[in-house]
């Protein structure tokens, strides 16, 4: 996975985001260029009532402060939206949407100014919650955003069929293809723009961007095609443009302060982040103890920054036996230097569930359903292997047993990354969860570990 250094360009205006209500069922939110927007409710999510029509990326965003481009001067890769709020030609008519409706179609836009990337070519983790254009405290949905939405309306039958239908306007879709708008979504067929073909697709569908490369479809009526769901997630082309909706973002703070995403992933809540945390929380076996950040020799309790966990294992004559040679190493420490200086932590077995030594036997049938709440915040505790099998089988990705033996030591800062259970593999070690994302595949498996001082990154699941 390649992560990019961004330039920053930063002027003497700033931008507010603020969620207001006007009244108990009437939220709003306002982007930083003044668009207010409705938010409505779905379950446990918010999301806008609206597409979005921002065109400058708000404070907290990757690039914040810039405006995207919507010029004729657009290029490929590069960010790039549509203003289509004003009707050309027979728009209208085409539509049969009315003036009101046309002035919410909002702004078309394509993957790399939805996500705020530098370029289209840009890669992403699956996982990552992206703000992109969307205003502070909201985010570009994400698969299980979508997966989520899907579910709450359709219950235990997880089809797609009548989805659409239930999100659609009750207006503007043309005789018989109007929907039931039950939540106050009022998605419009906004269509899309194909840079190909130079044409704007409007009037029989919408498409809203997802992270990292998809789109939700809402087509027409599933009476005129009885075979094609009117509400599916499909890939996108990157160049070309499509409409927006942001999700309010859940989060949780830890007992110093530090704020992270958290989706419901397969009924559960996950940290969608990694933790960062330095101090055992109130509620924990180890109340309110700050952990030492050293590298121990022996199995006490410990956790290093990514930056020294990264100089702890740069061996280049160990990489170059794997196949990675001083040159690449180099290349790539220079890549992933900024993002390692960021505060992410690794923890050894006991710092992760909070025990005096990795030596101690803890027996998960003696705790309280369980669960080990360790340096995780008061409510959440340390993943066991099979919440970690669920959340494999919740984001359907594979599990089955794949050669790792490339994914060791610096790798796992690069195409893989290793978590804490907190069960333990007899005296000697404890089980570890790897989410391994490359080109080829991506896999999640549950290994064992035999090594309880070994630095891995921790998240956490709600109790």
């Amino acid at each position: 996975m390649r992560r990019k250094n961004y330039t920053l360009i930063f002027t003497l205006i700033l931008c507010e985001c603020n969620i207001t209500a006007n009244s108990q069922n009437n939220m709003t939110v306002t982007d930083c260029q003044g668009n207010k927007y409705p938010i409505v409710q779905i379950g446990e999510q918010y999301w806008m009532a609206e597409n979005l029509r921002c065109t400058k990326y708000d404070t907290e965003s990757n690039l914040s402060y810039q405006k995207i481009p919507q010029d004729k001067k657009w290029k490929k890769e590069q960010p790039h939206c549509m203003d289509i709020s004003v009707p050309t030609g027979d728009l209208l008519i085409d539509t049969n949407l009315t003036k009101e409706q046309i002035s919410k179609l909002g702004v078309l836009y394509n993957r790399a100014a939805a996500l705020g990337l530098q370029s289209n070519s840009d890669e992403i983790d699956d996982d990552n919650i992206i703000q992109g254009i969307c205003p502070n405290g909201w985010h570009i949905p994400t698969t299980m955003d979508t997966n989520t939405l899907r579910d709450y309306i359709t219950g235990s039958k997880k089809s797609n069929i009548s989805v659409g239908g239930k999100l659609k306007s009750k207006s503007g879709w043309g005789t018989d293809d109007d929907g039931d708008d039950l939540f106050g979504f009022q998605a419009l067929p906004a269509g899309n723009y194909n840079y190909k073909n130079k044409e704007l697709y409007i009037g029989y569908w919408t498409e809203f961007i997802t992270s990292p490369q998809g789109t939700i479809k809402i087509q027409s009526s599933d009476s005129i095609f009885p075979r094609i769901p009117n509400f599916d997630t499909q890939s996108s082309l990157d160049d070309d443009l499509y409409s927006v909706r942001c999700v309010k973002n859940v989060t949780l703070t830890d007992c110093q302060g530090r704020s992270y995403s958290v989706a419901n992933i397969g009924g559960k809540y996950w940290m969608t982040e990694d933790l960062k945390c330095t101090k055992y929380d109130t509620n924990s076996e180890r109340k309110g103890e700050t952990l030492a950040q050293i590298d121990s020799t022996s199995y006490a309790p410990y956790c290093m920054d990514g930056y020294n966990y990264f100089l702890k294992n740069e061996d280049t004559t160990a990489y170059s036996s794997w196949g990675t040679t001083a040159s690449k190493l180099r290349t790539l420490k220079r890549e992933y230097e900024q993002a390692l200086r960021d505060d992410k932590m690794f923890y050894n077995w006991a710092a992760a569930v909070g025990i005096t030594t990795s030596n101690d036997v803890i027996n998960l049938t003696d705790m309280s359903g369980g669960k080990r709440q360790g340096i995780c915040p008061n409510g959440w505790h340390i993943p066991t292997r099979e919440e970690w099998e669920s959340y494999a089988t919740a984001t359907m990705k594979k599990k089955e047993p794949v050669s790792n033996s490339k994914y060791y030591k610096f790798n796992d800062l690069h195409s893989s990354k290793s978590y804490w259970t907190s069960n333990p593999l007899k005296n000697y070690g404890a089980y570890k969860c790897v989410l391994i994302n490359t080109n080829e595949e991506s896999t999640i498996l549950i290994e064992e570990c035999d090594f309880k001082d070994e630095p891995l990154r921790v998240r956490c699941v709600k109790d």
